[in-house]
């Protein structure tokens, strides 16, 4: 249908259309990354700000180091950012990147950063498409103005010089003359660069390689870690230490949205509660007296806890012969003896019978987005530090026949560990 008829129904249809005059406002939220063909928020917060940077984003490094620096010099709250992805129409995919639309969708989510789509259709030029992409953020933005247009290029001159001849007339147009390019990360060194990806805590992975890398050369592929190794090298065989000659792209992983803003302290800057270190060293005094003596070095260190605060057991979706058994929090080791049978069951035999994996599966967290964190209670009175208030392996999952030779054995388990005292485990209940 085209434009016209589609402004004789006098609403959008809800589709995504090609030819939607309605911004797509009645395409559901969730499914807007797969459906629209137009510009459209597929992410959109509150942004209070006097005036706002439209960041291109492409899910990748570069993007995400620009975004740590734009968040950095924001002020208090002046000046807000809106990120805007372009993307194959038909494919759904981001050029270069060789990353779909929705995987940005959960980025920006996940950031709590607003996020413009914009579909691009071949035949059509470029400039159209973006003027088009900047109008709906403009008016999303109900008065705020959009003073910067700002990209993540490091170095190349012509890449520099096209975006200023062939998009600054777009922009202006749009947003006022005032309005300029900016780039937050130009010329910044690759030392101060790399040292502000690590300290940040993100991962970033090898997306895509338009070439293989030297077959001497090992690691250096798709799927590998971007870090300063990978970085010596590519340097190593003439490669730009990031790829900025499209020798490769990444992605930023996905991860807990407070990791990913900027200004969080680097791993060695973080230091233990006192009050956890204290109540550990008094659990441990109660177990020997050997042990209940001044520790020799107190760390804080990140628990491995899934955002549902639930492990991950099970067989690994889409992936033949994979299976995964992590994401305990601090129970790790009381829970093995029965994790290790659950898992061992499942491989072997197919299934676990001793636990019910269907509350733990990995596929729970396949597409499915953010999900709100779960902050265990501290047990008991005295404060041993954040987790579940109760153990998921046992309550109402893991519930063996009491008169079993299992129970027996999780019974006597439960009776030697159960010296350690504060951990608000009642009479009768397993400790695993």
């Amino acid at each position: 249908m085209t434009e016209v008829a589609h402004k004789k129904r006098g609403k959008c249809c809800g589709c995504g259309c090609r030819h939607c005059p309605y911004n797509h406002a009645n395409v559901p939220s969730t499914e807007r990354a797969a459906r629209i063909q137009q510009p459209a928020w597929l992410h959109k917060t509150s942004i209070e700000a006097e005036e706002v940077d439209i960041l291109f984003w492409s899910g990748g490094k570069d993007s995400y180091l620009a975004l740590r620096t734009l968040l950095k010099e924001k002020g208090e709250g002046r000046r807000g950012v809106v990120l805007m992805t372009t993307f194959d129409a038909r494919t759904r995919i981001i050029a270069h990147q060789e990353v779909e639309i929705k995987t940005v969708v959960r980025q920006a989510e996940t950031l709590g950063v607003s996020l413009v789509g914009a579909p691009l259709h071949p035949g059509r030029k470029y400039e159209e498409q973006l003027e088009q992409a900047l109008r709906v953020a403009q008016k999303g933005l109900v008065g705020i103005p959009i003073t910067r247009v700002c990209f993540g290029d490091l170095h190349l001159e012509h890449i520099r010089s096209w975006r200023e001849q062939q998009l600054t007339p777009v922009v202006r147009e749009v947003c006022g003359q005032s309005a300029q390019l900016h780039y937050p990360i130009w010329h910044k060194s690759y030392e101060d660069l790399m040292a502000d990806l690590v300290s940040s805590g993100v991962k970033c992975r090898i997306s895509a390689m338009p070439d293989a890398a030297p077959s001497e050369v090992k690691g250096l592929c798709v799927g590998a870690l971007f870090d300063p190794a990978l970085a010596k090298q590519a340097t190593s065989i003439g490669w730009d230490a990031f790829g900025e000659n499209g020798e490769f792209h990444s992605v930023v992983e996905y991860v807990d949205g407070s990791r990913l803003r900027a200004g969080e302290l680097p791993p060695s800057e973080v230091e233990a509660d006192p009050a956890r270190a204290n109540a550990a060293k008094m659990a441990f005094s109660e177990m020997s007296k050997k042990l209940g003596g001044e520790p020799d070095v107190v760390q804080a260190c990140m628990r491995p806890c899934p955002p549902d605060a639930l492990p991950i057991m099970g067989k690994v979706p889409h992936v033949r012969g994979a299976y995964i058994s992590a994401g305990h929090n601090c129970w790790g080791i009381l829970w093995a003896p029965v994790s290790g049978l659950a898992m061992s069951e499942l491989i072997i035999d197919g299934q676990s019978s001793c636990v019910d994996l269907r509350h733990f599966r990995p596929s729970r967290f396949a597409n499915a987005g953010p999900r709100a964190p779960q902050r265990g209670r501290k047990m008991g009175t005295v404060p041993v530090g954040e987790g579940p208030s109760y153990c998921p392996l046992m309550n109402g999952v893991f519930d063996p026949d009491p008169n079993s030779v299992q129970a027996a054995e999780l019974l006597q388990l439960r009776s030697t560990m159960y010296g350690i005292n504060g951990y608000g485990i009642e009479a009768g209940q397993f400790l695993i």
